[in-house]
């Protein structure tokens, strides 16, 4: 990624990153947020024996007839039946709903109703622990202070001991049984309330099914009676932890690969999920949903960024490639992302030809006053030796003028790269006549090209400033190519013994002796090509 976009990003990632705080502020997801923490906090687990319900049911009702606050007798009746041994009475007798006035005298008995908090979704999660009924109960149970009990909280989440009917429950009219026995209620918390479709609430753990009111006063009594608090953190803390989530997503993101990226965060959100688990157990509720969103959602961003860019770098590396590379080609070896565009100064094997066309100049200077006609002819040997470049698979490095310099085995990997060049130049000269044809017949100017081959170890890559990079090959073996091309004639290949000896047996080439080419403090051998076996 060159400077000017690794500068950019850091401001693009500000801007999602407010954007995401934007959306959490908003809280679109509060409703999966209860849903997620109902799901992932709610646990079962072992029903209180102390703890036992008589409710006044439909049952009780088709027997004794609808008690009222104001018609309390049975009631009355009930708590005197249950108190009715000498010794083992229960240690509270808690009715819920029932005007308290006529008990004012009895030790064991507390009134009230629900001090519970229905959340904005219609279910009920925590309980008001001040002055609340189950307190008073668990007090009178435990001989405790109330704050004692409560630690000194206002609120707690109810963490549910099971789905409704879990506790187990009798029916009120089952008191007046002449069959009931009191003393199995000795020491014994026993709830009479209501127990019908008037009284009925959602809670968390219930899928769907309702609980009695008095049955989440037993959730509730059995909280107080183990202990087990659990208090949202404070919105700072919410607030502060989706702050950080966000800075050290979009620092992991800015400095880190995308794969790595990634792996980290669901690594964190795994490790929170199991962090807010650990909290709850101690008595502290996490927002899990936005956060584990907002994680969610620096992934997305962080994989659209880096796909985007890579998208905008193979539109450039494709553009790039298609100057050097048959396009259709290119296109392939970028889907098989077997080229490096980035590779800059890795040796290679190639094999590089330089092929000029022999009388351009003269000609140039004699349609100097037409220069339109020079540059088209120009094209047309041009494009020819292109099309035999890209035909044997190798690359166009440049042209120098009316020469072009070619390369196997560079851009584009080629295992027979040095037959190929070959090939290469003897398609050139094969249909240079059919180009220089018509210019001979009009101008009477006879071009043909001079071609020179040779093979070797070259530096290669796409070197050159961010904003003007130029694939191409540089070292002594690319000068020889060259030297090889200045000495060659009209319509002729002349190649290294480099060359001819890795083709042996596969073309046909005369040896031309020794040269001395320029720039070399010793001659070389070269070798005329003739044709092919």
């Amino acid at each position: 990624m060159n400077t000017r976009k690794q500068h950019l990003k850091p401001w693009i990632s500000i801007t999602v990153a407010a954007i995401i705080f934007v959306f959490c502020a908003l809280n679109p997801l509060w409703l999966l947020e209860y849903r997620v923490g109902d799901a992932v906090h709610q646990r079962s687990r072992n029903v209180n024996s102390e703890i036992v319900i008589f409710g006044i049911d439909e049952y009780t009702v088709s027997q004794l007839g609808p008690l009222h606050n104001c018609d309390v007798q049975l009631v009355v009746e009930a708590i005197d039946i249950l108190n009715s041994h000498m010794v083992y009475k229960p240690s509270v007798i808690a009715v819920s709903n029932i005007n308290n006035q006529p008990f004012q005298n009895i030790n064991n008995v507390v009134f009230g109703s629900h001090d519970v908090i229905m959340n904005r979704d219609g279910v009920i999660r925590e309980v008001i622990l001040t002055n609340a009924f189950a307190v008073t109960i668990a007090e009178m149970h435990t001989g405790q202070s109330a704050a004692d009990i409560t630690g000194g909280r206002n609120t707690s989440i109810i963490p549910y001991v099971g789905e409704p009917d879990t506790f187990y429950r009798h029916s009120f009219v089952d008191i007046f049984s002449d069959a009931f026995d009191p003393s199995q209620f000795a020491n014994k918390i026993v709830l009479i309330g209501p127990t019908d479709m008037a009284n009925n609430f959602a809670i968390p753990i219930s899928h769907g099914t309702t609980m009695y009111g008095i049955e989440i006063q037993a959730n509730v009594l059995q909280m107080l009676l183990e202990g087990r608090f659990v208090q949202h953190v404070s919105e700072t803390t919410s607030i502060l932890i989706i702050v950080l989530i966000l800075l050290l997503g979009m620092l992991i993101g800015q400095f880190l690969d995308i794969y790595a990226s990634l792996a980290i965060y669901v690594a964190t959100g795994i490790g929170y999920c199991i962090l807010a688990m650990r909290m709850f157990d101690q008595g502290y509720m996490l927002p899990l949903l936005l956060p584990l969103t907002v994680l969610a959602l620096i992934g997305i961003y962080q994989f659209a960024y880096h796909n985007i860019q890579l998208s905008a770098e193979r539109i450039r590396i494709r553009a790039s490639f298609k100057k050097y590379l048959d396009p259709k080609l290119a296109d392939s070896l970028i889907s098989d992302r077997s080229i490096d565009t980035e590779a800059v100064g890795k040796k290679r094997e190639i094999a590089v030809l330089f092929a000029d066309v022999r009388g351009f100049t003269q000609m140039a200077e004699s349609l100097r006053e037409t220069p339109e006609l020079v540059v088209e002819i120009l094209n047309d040997f041009l494009e020819l030796t292109t099309t035999s470049v890209f035909t044997n698979g190798g690359s166009v490095d440049k042209f120098i003028g009316d020469a072009t310099m070619a390369v196997f085995n560079g851009f584009a990997p080629q295992n027979d790269y040095i037959y190929s060049a070959v090939k290469t130049a003897w398609d050139i000269l094969q249909k240079a006549e059919e180009v220089s044809a018509p210019i001979k017949n009009h101008l009477g100017i006879n071009l043909a090209f001079g071609i020179g081959v040779h093979c070797g170890e070259a530096i290669v890559g796409n070197l050159g400033p961010p904003f003007r990079k130029d694939y191409t090959a540089i070292g002594d073996m690319v000068n020889v190519a060259q030297r090889l091309e200045s000495n060659a004639s009209r319509s002729e290949i002349l190649i290294s013994k480099d060359v001819y000896d890795a083709l042996v047996g596969r073309i046909e080439a005369e040896s031309v002796g020794e040269m001395l080419l320029k720039g070399k403090s010793e001659s070389v051998e070269v070798f005329a090509l003739q044709g092919f076996v």
